[in-house]
Parts: C-alpha cells; sequence; structure tokens
C-alpha cells in the first residue's frame, strides 16, 4: 500500500509495523479535531470513559485533546493500549 504525503510528490510504502489511520479519523482530524479527539470519538468513548480507563482526570484528557499539554510516553502508552490502536497514532 503507497501512502502520500501531503508535503511530498512521491509516495511512500507503508512498512509492516506501520498501519495507516481509519478514514473516519482522518476526516475528524482534517475538521480540526485533535487526533486524540478523533481517535477517542471513532472508539465511541466519552472524555469521562477515556480518563477512568487511563487513570487520569478529565480535564487533564481534555488538556490532552486541546494541545495545552503534551502527554508523557507512559501516558502515551496508556491511551495506546486503551484505544487499541499503535503507539505511533498518538502524538507526543
Amino acid at each position: 500500500m503507497l501512502r502520500m504525503s501531503p508535503f511530498m510528490t512521491s509516495a511512500k510504502p507503508i512498512s509492516k509495523t506501520e498501519r495507516a489511520l481509519p478514514a473516519d479519523v482522518t476526516m475528524n482530524v482534517l475538521r480540526s479535531s485533535s487526533r486524540l479527539k478523533a481517535l477517542r470519538n471513532w472508539r465511541k468513548l466519552t472524555q469521562a470513559e477515556l480518563a477512568a480507563a487511563i487513570g487520569v482526570s478529565q480535564g487533564f484528557l481534555s488538556d490532552l485533546e486541546s494541545n495545552r499539554r503534551k502527554p508523557s510516553e507512559q501516558t502515551s502508552a496508556m491511551l495506546a493500549k486503551a484505544l487499541d490502536i499503535p503507539g505511533a497514532w498518538i502524538e507526543r
């Protein structure tokens, strides 16, 4: 499968360990949602549900979604596990 970067004119093959974001998530990101919010909505979770699943407050998760804060490596790993996604999908 080939993936086109919006900044490049040539296609780059997706590696065996890399997976493309689902189309629903990509569309939400393009509509100005943060990637984390788009992934959470894709999994049909509320902020409160995801926050409880990873052991943080809903306010902290809101800050992550609005890019007021950046997740630590540990928080990123917990988010990836709770959302059942590759860790590379979590922006740091």
